[in-house]
């Protein structure tokens, strides 16, 4: 599947479209980009093609010639290996223990990541649990406002008081004690919805209580039945017309009008007993006046009074007193423990009816007494209505009555509702407090709940310390394998080592123990590559391990470098990527560098390969020549500020090639004409001119170019120099660049020119540089 890979289709970080990069016009590709062009973003995205999370690219596949996408297996995505600074973060890491160094590796290093991560986070949760501590502590605290527990003890007080629930409770029961009170009595009450207040609940408690007493003693029962066998009937109407009704006066005389004004005076019954009187014949003295009445007098009396109380008055007396009625008399306070509210109404609707009785019968005896008057006061009072009434009321009261006495034979439904009149009175007693109990409940509640939510997390997290510290034990490194390498690099056994010793692997350098600081980020990066290679090997025999399927990605291998390890990282990378390419012809490799001294190196390592640079987006072609030149002119520069010693031996063929190159493109003429051309000497300023015509005398004696046309590659390791010491090659290496930029500024400065080395900063170098000439000239 790996002889299919051809190019890479990627969108996300610098690239902000979907682009296709052809990276694998043939097996082993090289790439030149500066900082920024997008080689972490291609890195970045082959480790997302093989599986890792890279949130920041949105699209990452290999393409066939045809730019089909390549469906890789899981074993095949396991054999691609990136090799960057996100895998050096990742696999790396440098502890302190005292004065020693100790190296984190891979795994090791992914787990120790997770120890960290989870090490913070106990710390963090730690600190959360005590936080959370101190504020359940005030909710626990009963003395406390804040608490629930002070209002629950509140609440169970108010239960326990003389007058409170316990006490009542007692009272019905019949105890001894008062009942006993729990911190979870109160619940039974909070739930109630009184409908009387208070007040009202507490003397209605008393009086049932009283009556619970009698039920259980066996009185109260109230056995007289209501009376309700009244019968009554009133025309009110009928009785109006009958007192409206006329009766004539007869024709009087002079004794008879004066018996019709005692009649109207003194009424109808005192003439009829004066009528009584004298129809006795024994009666011969008057009773009034005392004096003797003869029989005739009497006689006639008699035939006057009858004529004045004739038959239509008497009938009309009798008529009206036909409609007199009797007053009911009942005596109701027997019925009062029934319902004496009710009671009360009943003896105010008797008390109505009896006085419109009263009413009718005072109205019939004025009438009779005077049957001729028309205007007897009377008004209509409904009385047969009132009756209705008051029959009705007292059915009610026998039905009353009779539940009553239902009741007085039920003591356990009495008991109920005097519990249940003890409960809503215990609502009230103790409301306000249980609302403050669950408000600070529901907070305590939350605070608790977040605690243990503190404690599982702790406990997890303690658990996940203790299973990573467990497999961090459980990590083989092959550090055999690393140290040989290191040895390689630095040739030297001793110069950088890895001892294993208490379960942790030592840094050494030279054979003594080094502290973090000590250990440069180049030296690091150096182990990073080392155990890269090495972990590619894991769990595999060597010897069939070349013969695999690969895809490398090795993302600026030497540039981060120290300097002066240059020459032993180019050296290993040749080593370890010569097995890969001639393990198996399908594998493939790709180099992305930044510096282009590094690039114009590895493309003698690898032969067969795809050059190219990147450059908006885009893969472009390199002009070798152009760039070949700068990379020689940067090497001289570098060797000249002291940074790298590794150049001694080729400084001198690398200042002679670039001389030519100078000479040859830009005047057409030899690097000994430099400082001898009248026309080139003119451009320089006393007492430059002088110094630097003997410095090309001594230069170039013996040495003529023999590439006009190019400067060749360094493939010749020349000694030149070899006999002037370091300080001296280092000073003529300054003096040469020196005469180039005062030749030519713009063109020096442009090549020697990088992000990490500015304009200014050049400038400034060769200001100190030329002053220090200056000084040292005649």
């Amino acid at each position: 599947m790996m002889a299919d890979i051809k190019s890479i289709k990627l969108q996300g970080a610098n690239f902000v479209e979907e682009t296709i990069l052809p990276i694998f016009k043939k097996n082993y590709c090289l790439i030149y980009g500066k900082n920024g062009s997008g080689k972490s973003t291609i890195s970045r995205a082959l480790n997302k093609v093989k599986g890792d999370e890279i949130d920041s690219i949105t699209t990452a596949a290999l393409l066939d010639n045809d730019n089909q996408k390549i469906m890789l297996s899981e074993d095949e995505k396991q054999k691609i290996f990136v090799f960057n600074e996100d895998y050096i973060d990742q696999n790396i890491k440098l502890d302190g223990d005292g004065l020693e160094t100790i190296v984190v590796l891979g795994k090791q290093k992914q787990v120790e990541d997770k120890l960290l991560e989870s090490r913070n986070k106990l710390k963090d949760i730690n600190k959360k649990l005590d936080e959370q501590e101190k504020k359940c502590t005030v909710y626990r605290d009963s003395g406390n406002v804040n608490s629930p527990q002070y209002y629950l003890e509140a609440i169970m007080r108010k239960l326990r008081d003389r007058d409170g629930w316990a006490e009542r409770d007692r009272k019905i029961k019949g105890h001894r004690r008062a009942s006993s009170v729990s911190s979870d009595t109160y619940k039974q009450f909070i739930e109630r919805n009184p409908k009387k207040t208070r007040d009202e609940l507490f003397l209605y408690f008393n009086k049932q209580l009283e009556k619970y007493e009698e039920m259980k003693s066996g009185k109260g029962k109230i056995l007289r039945t209501v009376p309700i066998s009244y019968e009554f009937y009133f025309n009110e109407n009928q009785f109006s017309q009958l007192l409206i009704k006329k009766i004539e006066k007869p024709i009087l005389s002079e004794r008879e009008k004066f018996l019709f004004n005692l009649l109207e005076t003194k009424g109808g019954n005192y003439i009829e007993d004066i009528q009584q009187y004298f129809l006795k014949d024994e009666n011969e003295i008057c009773p009034y006046c005392l004096q003797p009445v003869e029989k005739s007098y009497r006689t006639n009396l008699i035939e006057s009074i009858e004529k004045l109380l004739n038959k239509e008055v008497e009938t009309y007396q009798s008529n009206l007193k036909a409609y007199k009625r009797e007053t009911i008399d009942l005596d109701l306070s027997p019925f009062m423990t029934v319902d004496e509210g009710f009671v009360r109404t009943i003896q105010e609707a008797l008390t109505q009816f009896n006085e419109s009785i009263n009413h009718i019968n005072d109205v019939i005896d004025q009438k009779i007494l005077n049957v001729y008057d028309v205007h007897i006061q009377w008004e209509l009072r409904d009385i047969q209505k009132q009756f209705e009434n008051l029959i009705e009321k007292l059915k009610k009261l026998e039905d009353k009555r009779i539940e009553f006495n239902k009741a007085l034979d039920n003591v356990a439904a009495q008991k109920n509702i005097l519990d249940e009149i003890n409960s809503d009175i215990t609502y009230y007693d103790i409301k306000d407090e249980v609302e403050k109990y669950q408000r600070q409940k529901g907070i305590y509640d939350k605070e608790e709940a977040l605690l243990k939510q503190y404690e599982r997390e702790q406990g997890h997290i303690v658990e996940q310390i203790q299973e990573l510290e467990a497999q961090k034990k459980n990590i083989y490194i092959a550090v055999d394998l690393i140290n040989k390498s290191l040895c390689y690099i630095f040739f030297s056994n001793a110069r950088l080592s890895i001892q294993y010793k208490d379960n942790k692997y030592y840094l050494y350098s030279r054979n003594k123990s080094v502290s973090p600081k000590e250990i440069s980020v180049g030296e690091r990066n150096i182990i990073a590559l080392c155990y890269f290679f090495s972990s590619i090997m894991e769990n595999q025999e060597e010897a069939s391990m070349y013969s695999q399927e690969y895809l490398l990605v090795i993302d600026d291998p030497i540039s981060s470098f120290d300097m002066e390890n240059r020459v032993g990282i180019l050296s290993f990378l040749k080593y370890q990527l010569d097995k890969f390419i001639n393990g198996n012809e399908n594998t493939k490799l790709l180099i992305m560098t930044h510096d282009f001294m590094t690039f114009y190196n590895l493309q003698k390592i690898i032969k067969d390969r795809y050059c190219c640079e990147l450059k908006n987006g885009e893969l472009l072609p390199v002009k070798k020549d152009r760039h070949e030149y700068t990379c020689l002119m940067k090497e001289i520069y570098e060797y000249a500020k002291g940074n790298v010693k590794e150049y001694e031996l080729t400084i001198g063929n690398v200042m002679r090639k670039v001389m030519e190159a100078f000479s040859t493109f830009n005047y057409r003429m030899g690097p000994g004409d430099l400082a001898t051309d009248k026309d080139l000497i003119r451009l320089l300023d006393k007492p430059y001119d002088v110094y630097f015509q003997n410095l090309m005398y001594r230069l170039v004696l013996n040495s003529l170019s023999h590439n006009e046309e190019r400067v060749k590659a360094l493939d010749e390791f020349e000694l030149f120099y070899s006999h002037i010491s370091d300080e001296e090659r280092i000073r003529t290496a300054r003096d040469i660049l020196c005469l180039l930029y005062l030749l030519n500024e713009v063109h020096v400065v442009k090549h020697l020119e990088t992000e990490s080395e500015s304009k200014k900063k050049i400038e400034n170098t060769f200001k100190e540089w030329l002053n220090a000439i200056k000084q040292n000239s005649l």
